[in-house]
């Protein structure tokens, strides 16, 4: 195949996923043994948490079935960042984080005669946008496990979610400068690596915690 019809040369998959001696992927697996099994852990908890929640709660349930939508995200937002694309796999991680929340404030709209989860899912009605107007939503709930109000949800997800937001829309690029070192192809960057292992993992493994175990999904 002439290499300009090589798709793995076209897309960067080459220096992506499939060159030992060049790929990203095969750089950061060897370099970063400890934060890759952290992942694994993040990765395997939350399959065994929500698969259950997916096997017993009833059909079409937000927090099961959208669990097979951020299942994939999360997975997806990793092999971005191990392929040498940081700042997309922080892009996907918003969308993880957005619907993952939304299963938990439409499981209480779940069976209810205003079909507000229904009419969601069929493009009928948006979803509660602001962090602020989610955390009094969810703080409203009667069925938490522990107790949390307003403030306290507010404040462990809207900087996370500031955080994604801004890769999304590229705002902050001087600050956070994700392409640095990198040329015309994909790299892996040990900087920016570390950066957003730092910056995400701790978060993720609250936030999934928080969520998870406050409120009952019944």
């Amino acid at each position: 195949m002439a290499e300009d019809k090589n798709p793995f040369v076209t897309f960067d998959w080459y220096f992506a996923d499939t060159s030992r001696k060049d790929a990203a992927r095969f750089h950061a697996l060897e370099a970063r043994p400890a934060e890759t099994a952290v992942l694994q852990e993040l990765i395997s908890a939350d399959s065994i948490v929500h698969f259950a929640l997916w096997s017993e709660l009833p059909k079409n349930h937000p927090v099961g079935e959208l669990w097979l939508e951020t299942q994939t995200d999360l997975q997806a937002s990793i092999y971005l960042a191990y392929g040498g694309f940081f700042r997309q796999a922080l892009t996907v991680l918003r969308g993880w984080f957005e619907i993952a929340i939304h299963g938990i404030f439409y499981s209480t709209h779940y069976g209810q005669p205003t079909a507000r989860y229904e009419r969601w899912c069929g493009g009928q009605r948006n979803a509660p946008a602001r962090m602020k107007q989610l955390a009094e939503a969810l703080a409203a709930r009667n069925d938490k496990l522990i107790p949390v109000d307003r403030v306290m949800i507010f404040q462990k997800i809207d900087p996370l979610y500031a955080f994604f937001s801004h890769q999304t829309h590229a705002q902050g690029l001087d600050i956070y400068n994700l392409q640095k070192g990198r040329d015309n192809v994909a790299r892996y960057l040990p900087r920016v690596m570390t950066f957003g292992f730092r910056r995400c993992s701790r978060p993720l493994m609250q936030y999934a915690s928080f969520t998870e175990f406050s409120f009952r999904s019944e």
